[in-house]
């Protein structure tokens, strides 16, 4: 670098001393883009630093999502079933027999007769 611009200071020696002026500009144009890139380099770094960071969590958020979403159309697909399946019919009439089941055990623990066979039935173990 030292000798381009021992180099570049030789030539402007020998130019006319109207171009000059412009020369100079431009060398100076080209160390403020040097010392600009410099700073620039040093930001780039910490900034892939944080795109990599970044990039990991939101993968990890990614996939947390799709796992959340595939288990939701598990669960509605399920869902689908039950009401548009072949055997909706035959699984209306067993979830109403279970209603009337868990209907008549509230009752009988109501009388007192589930505690009291309960309680029988851990005398006799």
């Amino acid at each position: 670098m030292e000798d381009l611009a021992m180099a570049i200071c030789d030539q402007i020696k020998k130019m006319p001393r109207e171009t000059r002026p412009l020369v100079l500009a431009a060398e100076d144009a080209r160390t403020t883009i040097d010392q600009l890139f410099l700073g620039i380099g040093k930001d780039m770094d910490g900034f892939r630093e944080n795109i990599k960071k970044h990039l990991a969590e939101l993968r990890g958020l990614k996939m947390n999502y799709l796992g959340e979403v595939n288990a939701i159309k598990k669960e509605l697909a399920e869902l689908r079933t039950f009401f548009v399946g072949a055997d909706h019919d035959r699984e209306i009439v067993r979830l109403r027999e279970f209603v009337e089941l868990c209907e008549r055990l509230s009752e009988v623990k109501k009388s007192g007769i589930l505690d009291a066979v309960a309680d029988t039935i851990v005398k006799l173990a």
